[in-house]
């Protein structure tokens, strides 16, 4: 999934795909999509869940105008995605869950209500088909269903908490919104609960990745300061650790990747520092020589940048190893380089380094 860097998700764009598909003005979705974008909803508004709370308490089959006509549990999920995002993941909860733009983000039912909201949940309800249920991630403790049922009794469009023995059926929830997207949905640009008060501590845990409104602020303000090159999108993975170790460093805290009370508060402290143009002297080439392995500032840069184009180079140490050869590697392969695994004038001018003299 590529999503643009400067994406703007507009009423007006919202309503016209809404109107493709049959929605009438009045009707409850353009009613939905209108309430989203009530300039009076406070920072940090997700406009796609504030859609979905306008469909609560409507009826089994309320928004369906999707090509088709068929009614079913992922009417919801498709018309919202389409409202907003301009993509048709599919009516049926078979061809979403083998929709190839949908990225499997956890197939670990306890690991769901970390997943990011508006995720797709997927559950195995008939033996006659790949998936049976379908719902929307709408925060750690809800999630969102069309066909719903509460207490024996089928109530439409309905919230319903984590934790009950029928949605342990869940088989894995898919991401079918990239980052720039998911950050156009929010207003303001940061959730509501993202504020500068440190509540946990935050550091990678491999897949499935910590994630939350905290991870997405610490990733804003590691790229207002410079040291944050990835994709905002709230998953404490590799890139968000190897930035957060830069700022350490700059500002003299215990380097370890993990932001705790310590680095949070120099990170939203008046003295956070910015980080400084990268600028290597070029003195040598550098490569994988054995032990000992050459090692430096220059060294350093190079990972970083790997890092932010989305290569592995190990731990972000300042050693040229051979994880950082291999990284390399991979580099120069993908980019038409040479591939020895040394960095020359080529590979540093394609990694976008500047080489001070």
């Amino acid at each position: 999934m590529k999503g643009s860097e400067n994406m703007q998700i507009t009423k007006e764009a919202c309503i016209a795909r809404a109107k493709q598909w049959g929605h009438k003005d009045g009707g409850i979705v353009i009613k939905a999509i209108e309430a989203s974008f009530d300039p009076k909803l406070p920072k940090g508004t997700n406009r796609m869940l504030k859609f979905y709370e306008g469909l609560l308490g409507h009826p089994y089959g309320a928004t369906d105008k999707c090509i088709d006509k068929k009614t079913d549990c992922a009417e919801m999920t498709r018309v919202g995605y389409w409202v907003y995002i301009g993509r048709d993941i599919g009516n049926f909860t078979d061809a979403q869950y083998k929709n190839k733009t949908g990225v499997v983000v956890t197939e670990d039912f306890n690991a769901l209500p970390k997943c990011r909201p508006t995720d797709l949940v997927f559950y195995k309800t008939s033996s006659t088909k790949k998936t049976g249920h379908v719902s929307v991630i709408y925060d750690s403790k809800h999630i969102i269903h069309s066909g719903a049922s509460e207490n024996g009794k089928k109530v439409g469009f309905s919230a319903i908490t984590w934790g009950k023995k029928y949605w342990k059926k869940g088989m894995c929830a898919k991401r079918f919104i990239t980052d720039e997207e998911y950050q156009a949905l929010i207003v303001g640009g940061i959730e509501k609960e993202a504020e500068t008060q440190y509540w946990r501590l935050l550091k990678n845990k491999g897949v499935p990745y910590l994630n939350g409104p905290d991870v997405l602020r610490v990733q804003a303000k590691l790229k207002e300061l410079g040291y944050f090159k990835g994709s905002l999108g709230g998953n404490y993975g590799p890139i968000t650790e190897a930035a957060v170790i830069e700022f350490q460093r700059a500002m003299k805290l215990a380097v370890d990747g993990i932001v705790g009370p310590k680095t949070w508060a120099a990170l939203f402290g008046e003295k956070a520092k910015e980080k400084p143009a990268v600028v290597v002297k070029w003195t040598r080439m550098l490569k994988n020589t054995g032990k000992p392995y050459m090692r430096g500032d220059d060294v350093l840069a190079v990972q970083e940048a790997l890092v932010a184009k989305g290569y592995d180079p190990g731990e972000i140490d300042g050693i040229y190893g051979p994880q950082t050869e291999d990284a390399v590697r991979k580099f120069q392969k993908d980019h038409g380089l040479e591939v020895d695994g040394i960095v020359g004038k080529e590979t540093t001018a394609a990694l976008g380094l500047k080489w001070g003299g």
